[in-house]
């Protein structure tokens, strides 16, 4: 243990570890209650479009995590918007989401900068997480957070109960374009460790595992953030010791736990 422990005497381990625990968390909640809506393929549009915010934002010398925040709630209301007629539209939005990673490589052709800036939008840089982006992360997750326990109550009552909803007159349209702008949110959190192409590792991949082995609804959220904050520690320190990006270890462990999830869940 301290042989592990040691590693977190450098300063950019503890900005990875801290911002790693701020989107497993955002992650592991957002993610077993976007899975419930049905909404996976939306958030990983999201992840599509935020890449070309902050590809955008790079050109025009800002933070790209402005840039990020800005694209995916902006889509994320149009998504919330369409409501229903999302899962109706599938192969135009995924038309759309492929332009919009073009116009975003397009994008970082102009940009004089750096040629990691491609690689780290994509897969993310977590080691090279800076205080300040932590500072943002961190109000962000709380603001999402916050707003989540207020909405929580109805947004469950109409995710699970739709038409009863409508009887009872609950605005299904506000909660479904509020919930929308905390995927968003949740997306851009995420991406600062994964990237664009890998947000739905740790958006949606705990949350799917959660979703294999429990019944309940919060059994399912608290084995979800467990899970995601589990793998998200262990693909960090191994990481480190295998001299590898921690979204490609992130991938691995993942994909592994899902398998052994399905392997559970035929055996019950």
């Amino acid at each position: 243990m301290s042989y592990i422990m040691n590693i977190f005497q450098y300063t950019f381990m503890q900005n990875a570890l801290i911002a790693i625990l701020i989107a497993a968390i955002i992650g592991g909640i957002m993610g077993y209650l976007i899975l419930l809506r049905r909404l996976a393929f939306a958030a990983h549009g999201l992840g599509h479009i935020s890449f070309t915010g902050a590809a955008f934002a790079l050109l025009l010398h800002i933070s790209p995590i402005w840039g990020q925040f800005l694209s995916t709630l902006s889509a994320g209301f149009l998504i919330g918007l369409m409501g229903h007629t999302l899962q109706k539209r599938e192969v135009t939005i995924a038309m759309v989401l492929s332009l919009m990673l073009g116009l975003g490589m397009l994008c970082l052709h102009f940009y004089n900068g750096s040629t990691n800036a491609a690689t780290n939008l994509l897969f993310g840089d977590v080691l090279g997480v800076s205080m300040h982006s932590i500072q943002w992360m961190g109000i962000a997750a709380c603001i999402t957070l916050i707003i989540l326990i207020i909405i929580l109550r109805p947004l469950i009552f109409i995710s699970l109960l739709p038409q009863l909803a409508e009887v009872k007159d609950i605005s299904s349209r506000f909660l479904s374009i509020l919930f929308m702008l905390l995927v968003a949110a949740s997306v851009t959190l995420v991406n600062q460790i994964v990237g664009a192409l890998l947000v739905f590792v740790l958006l949606i991949g705990p949350a799917a595992i959660s979703f294999n082995l429990t019944q309940s609804f919060w059994k399912g959220i608290a084995v979800s953030v467990i899970l995601a904050v589990l793998l998200s520690f262990s693909a960090l320190i191994s990481a480190f010791y295998a001299d590898l990006p921690v979204s490609v270890c992130l991938t691995g462990w993942v994909v592994l736990f899902y398998g052994l999830s399905l392997i559970i869940k035929r055996e019950e």
